[in-house]
């Protein structure tokens, strides 16, 4: 790997320790790159930047430009120069990677500006990994399964995506997971296989005309459903799990199956579409529970929430919020019914510049619609917690409901915003506070959270630290450093407060 800076040795040390830092980001499926702010040399690669890029050339000073060839480098330093000069935290780009061919379409890259150890650091995170690029080759091995593997899955997909969004028509996809068909310990290649291919001649006997299934993994299967809403993929996983747990597939003593669904939101492409299936797949709740009435009313509540702000009826918004609020009270309010919303509203990781004026209005309409909530107040005397975000998407409903959360837990929550690389130990303990939780947005939150958090434990050893994210967020892929606990939903940080509230202070 190649790095540039002025002194070979502090180069290396600072490289070794970004590499560390972003160990977290390893899993994640975007390309990340971390580079100098001055010089914009290469520090740090994580798993899907070094797929993409290869082998970087050991002889030559290898730079943010050079990832980006058809980027003009004079330009390129000075937005860079622009966004250190002013302070800002974030800007975007939509520029053609290295690792596409000349004249192919280009990507959106996000530029974080972030410190470490007083050095100026840009986090470039690529939306272009391996998994968005449909050009991987067939999972599938067995000559006997005629199925689409992961490519021409994800070209069929691609090509229904841009369908319903040019004609206004729905798409969802459920993915169907068999469990235990992939473990080291159960099965070798050739049988996985085997049971892959019999189970796929099965599902294809529930596959309308129109529709199509392919394999996308070692023990997935990914179906295809255009012109059907999120209703009408949960009751199809519910005849995929059928048609598996039918007799001739039961007495292979199968584990288990997992579904999950995904319908088309604005935003989407291809692979999150499918990526969120495969997300929701590892949460399945079980057989028969994807149809309850409740899960489908819940679902239709936050549908309409979301088109009630994407056409700017304030007034609905705010009816349709408080009789959520009053219905599924404070904690289910933020992890059940406004969060859904929100994760459906964004665009996929996109800068806020670029999103449409009619996705801002709906922002903010369901942001005051969540201030309006009723509010908790702890009693006079409870022990106080400090709250910080980092951004501007937790800051709209995340900090909200770990604020509500902690208030229900029996503390006084202080809201603080912290600048990037400051040092908030001081500023904690001069408020009194016995915590301190960073409300975390993305992945771009996680070299400055875990610089603060590291930071904390040995400025401030008895203050207890949580991390807290959005229900399947961050959090989700990240572990947290040592001594801090986390929290990935208002209700898990309410039962983490409720057990660290010191006993002669509780208020309930």
């Amino acid at each position: 790997m190649g790095f540039a800076a002025t002194s070979h040795d502090a180069a290396a040390g600072l490289a070794r320790a970004l590499q560390a830092a972003i160990a977290p980001l390893e899993s994640v499926d975007e390309a990340v790159v971390v580079v100098h702010a001055s010089t914009l040399g290469v520090l740090a690669l994580n798993r899907a930047a070094r797929e993409l890029v290869g082998d970087l050339p050991a002889d030559a000073t290898v730079d943010l430009g050079w990832l980006f060839p058809d980027l003009d480098a004079a330009e390129l330093a000075g937005r860079v120069r622009s966004l250190v000069g002013s302070g800002g935290r974030s800007m975007g780009l939509t520029v053609r990677p290295r690792w596409r061919p000349e004249g192919a379409a280009r990507a959106a890259v996000r530029l974080d500006l972030v410190r470490r150890d007083g050095v100026p650091l840009l986090v470039a995170f690529v939306r272009d990994s391996p998994e968005d690029q449909p050009v991987l080759p067939s999972v599938v091995r067995d000559p006997r399964d005629d199925l689409p593997g992961r490519a021409a899955v994800l070209r069929i997909l691609d090509g229904e995506v841009r369908r319903a969004f040019r004609h206004g028509r729905a798409l969802s996809v459920v993915s169907i997971r068999l469990l235990g068909v992939d473990s080291d310990h159960a099965l070798g290649d050739g049988l996985t296989d085997g049971i892959m291919a019999l189970a796929g001649r099965e599902l294809r006997t529930a596959v309308r005309v129109e529709e199509s299934i392919g394999r996308v993994g070692p023990d997935e299967f990914l179906w295809v459903l255009p012109d059907t809403e999120a209703d009408g993929a949960r009751h199809a996983a519910e005849r995929a799990r059928a048609i598996i747990a039918g007799d001739d597939l039961s007495s292979l003593g199968l584990p288990g199956i997992a579904v999950g669904v995904a319908a088309l939101v604005r935003g989407d492409t291809a692979a999150t579409l499918m990526r969120r299936a495969h997300q929701d797949s590892v949460a399945d709740p079980g057989p028969g529970q994807r149809t309850s009435r409740d899960e489908i009313l819940l679902s239709n509540d936050s549908d309409r929430l979301l088109r009630a702000a994407l056409a700017g009826d304030a007034r609905s918004v705010t009816e349709i919020t408080a009789d959520a609020f009053d219905q599924l009270g404070p904690l289910a309010f933020h992890d059940s019914f406004i969060q859904p919303a929100l994760a459906r509203l964004s665009r996929n990781g996109a800068p806020e510049s670029v999103r449409p004026a009619e996705d801002h209005r709906a922002l903010a309409l369901i942001r005051w619609s969540i201030a309006r909530r009723p509010r908790e107040h702890p009693r006079p005397g409870s022990p106080v917690i400090v709250l910080s975000a980092l951004g501007v998407e937790p800051a709209r409903a995340t900090l909200p409901a770990a604020s509500d959360a902690a208030s229900m837990a029996g503390w006084v929550v202080i809201e603080i915003g912290l600048s990037p690389s400051s040092d908030p130990h001081g500023p904690i303990l001069a408020l009194g506070a016995s915590a301190f939780g960073m409300v975390l947005g993305d992945d771009s939150d996680l070299l400055e959270a875990e610089r603060t958090l590291l930071g904390m434990r040995e400025d401030a050893p008895n203050v207890k630290l949580f991390a807290v994210s959005a229900p399947d967020g961050v959090l989700r892929r990240w572990a947290p450093p040592s001594g801090v606990q986390a929290a990935s939903s208002a209700n898990e940080l309410f039962t983490l407060l409720l057990e660290a509230t010191p006993p002669t202070t509780r208020s309930r």
